[in-house]
């Protein structure tokens, strides 16, 4: 599937995407180099998913990918993970590298970034 709309502001970054298998998702490109506290949240589509392990990375160059935040839970249910430390990126993606759906028909990673300026 394909992420849902990138938002970016001078508030904000926000994107979403849904997985139903293992999968690196979509790059998205922001507005230049910037400096942003992450939070990622993932839940079930339609129903609580038995296990997942989501992994929100960033780039510099959009080819060498680094961890910023991995949530993962084996109790299903709504997650949310942040990060107290501001990194710099050009280029996010989601990638989830496991997922158990149990009920659930999907799961959405939403994955928000606060500028530090």
């Amino acid at each position: 599937a394909r992420p849902r709309q990138a938002e970016q502001d001078y508030h904000r970054l926000y994107f979403a995407e849904s997985f139903t298998e293992v999968r690196v998702g979509q790059e998205i490109p922001t507005a230049g180099i910037v400096h942003c506290y992450f939070a990622l949240q993932v839940q079930g589509s339609d129903a609580t998913p038995t296990s997942f392990t989501v992994v929100l990375q960033g780039s510099l160059d959009g080819v060498n990918w680094t961890t910023l935040l991995t949530h993962n839970t084996a109790a299903g249910g709504v997650g949310f993970a942040a990060d107290a430390i501001a990194r710099p990126v050009r280029w996010l993606r989601l990638n989830c590298t496991a997922v158990s759906l149990g009920p659930a028909t999907s799961i959405i990673a939403h994955a928000v970034g606060k500028p530090t300026a």
